[in-house]
């Protein structure tokens, strides 16, 4: 009886022990996970809303946590105003520079037009319009900017190698002073929500922290839906040379973006290169050793 006793209380204290380290190891995680913050949206209007029954929590100066369903910013003229779905009638006037948090306990995350966001936000008011930062961990991030750069159903082995160049591509933009990456094409893609899957979810996770480096540092990990068949060395595209970024062939034969072709008109000319009166004629100086354009000489700027 007392050796079943004995190994009775041994076995809990395993369990416990187990129970113990793994939850303090998601806890050390998620503590040590880098923050990066995402500008999700820039407009005119922007409409905010909770995904059911569980509020959003909105505090700035003027609103101290206070609880609401939904809110909707406008900027018209010089004026830019706040209401909240319970009460429209009441109406916010705010000041220039101005901001606020907006955060929710739902996991299901924050309405942001028509996407969902996890994290909570934070929001701006500029000279010309309202911005929409997304502020979360980065690995959440990554879930979805995996599936919003590569499709979901791709083999895993691409996914991961997705999630590791874009975690090193995010972390090399951190610290700019009111968002550190664009969630268009202009840094990597990133949709929400609606962007993670289960694959892309193991992708992130089981590459977890993995990052590219070059002498100890990030490398600027940039990546493209198709180089037709042959990426550019660096120093034919910048001024300063990456010795990791260096022509090789690539095989994308079968992309459908690998060849596209793209119409200007005389008007959209003069209006891209105002100050030479647009463009009537271009003359090739020299090519880069993959055959792409790499000085090109405008021979008549006047339009007969």
């Amino acid at each position: 009886m007392i050796l079943r006793l004995i190994k009775t209380f041994n076995k809990i204290c395993l369990i416990s022990v187990i129970t113990f380290c793994f939850f303090q190891t998601r806890t050390v995680l998620a503590s040590t996970e880098p923050i990066i913050n995402v500008l999700i949206l820039k407009d005119k209007k922007i409409r905010i809303r909770s995904d059911k029954s569980i509020p959003l929590i909105i505090k700035g100066k003027r609103f101290s946590s206070k609880k609401i369903k939904g809110l909707t910013l406008e900027k018209q003229n010089n004026r830019t105003t706040l209401f909240f779905d319970k009460n429209k009638q009441k109406i916010y006037d705010l000041k220039k520079e101005e901001k606020f948090v907006v955060r929710s306990s739902d996991r299901r995350g924050i309405w942001v037009g028509q996407k969902r966001y996890a994290g909570k936000l934070k929001i701006f008011i500029r000279d010309n319009d309202i911005m929409v930062v997304n502020v979360l961990g980065i690995e959440k991030y990554l879930s979805s900017v995996v599936g919003s750069e590569m499709p979901a159903k791709w083999p895993i082995e691409a996914l991961k190698a997705q999630a590791i160049a874009s975690r090193t591509y995010a972390l090399k933009q951190k610290g700019n002073p009111l968002y550190d990456i664009d969630s268009t094409s202009k840094n990597q893609v990133y949709i929400g929500l609606e962007a993670g899957t289960y694959k892309t979810k193991r992708a992130v996770n089981s590459t977890r922290s993995l990052v590219l480096t070059h002498k100890n540092k990030l490398i600027n990990s940039l990546f493209h839906s198709s180089s037709a068949g042959m990426t550019e060395n660096s120093q034919d595209v910048w001024d300063h040379k990456y010795p990791y970024l260096s022509s090789v062939k690539d095989f994308d034969k079968n992309n459908p973006k690998l060849r596209w072709k793209k119409n200007f008109s005389k008007s959209e000319l003069l209006k891209l290169f105002p100050r030479i009166g647009g463009i009537k004629k271009i003359e090739i100086l020299n090519i880069t050793s993959t055959g792409r354009v790499k000085k090109c000489e405008n021979i008549w700027s006047i339009w007969n």
